[in-house]
């Protein structure tokens, strides 16, 4: 009797027994997704920036790297967050007007936020002539899931640090200041 003819067949069993187990486990990791990492409902942004709800304390980041706590940096009495897109052409206009409205608003501080990459920020920052700050959401802290973001998104918050209004989507350039010297209140 050769050793081969024996063993041969329980290793052959041996692997289709393993190959079998990790399949049934892979499949049902597929199937089932963590307990710890539940699926986004989409509604984290409204869940955490709603209207007379205090901003979130969360760290961001500079071109340089640094890190910032974003609820420090709302420092005035009236402060605008916008949440862009660099590739977003709504969010380029709404950008250059909210700039051209802050020019000539002292009491106004313009925070700009994105999750794209240090480049396409400081191309998108160039393209438009924009000096206001974008800061960089690179953990995605302050929106959890951007692909159920309207962009752009303006948020509009008071020195409380409460948020006064959120509004999504683009403001047509003619209606743009108008709009923010009402929600301003000037």
């Amino acid at each position: 009797m050769k050793i081969g003819t024996v063993y041969l067949p329980v290793l052959l069993l041996a692997g289709l027994f393993l190959t079998c187990r990790r399949q049934k486990t892979d499949s049902q990791s597929a199937v089932a997704p963590p307990a710890a990492a539940p699926a986004s409902s989409g509604l984290e942004l409204k869940d955490r920036l709603s209207e007379g709800k205090e901003f979130p304390r969360l760290s961001v980041a500079d071109h340089l790297g640094n890190r910032y706590n974003l609820y420090a940096l709302l420092s005035k009495p009236k402060n605008v967050v916008l949440l862009v897109d660099a590739h977003c052409p709504a969010c380029a206009e709404e950008a250059e007007t909210l700039q051209r409205f802050a020019l000539r608003r002292p009491d106004l501080n313009v925070l700009g936020i994105s999750k794209d990459s240090l480049s396409a920020v400081l191309a998108f920052k160039k393209r438009h002539g924009l000096v206001f700050p974008i800061l960089l959401d690179v953990e995605e802290k302050l929106v959890p899931d951007y692909r159920r973001v309207t962009f752009p998104t303006l948020i509009l918050v008071g020195p409380d640090k409460r948020i006064i209004k959120l509004y999504e989507g683009g403001i047509p350039p003619a209606e743009a200041g108008v709009l923010l010297q009402t929600l301003l209140g000037n």
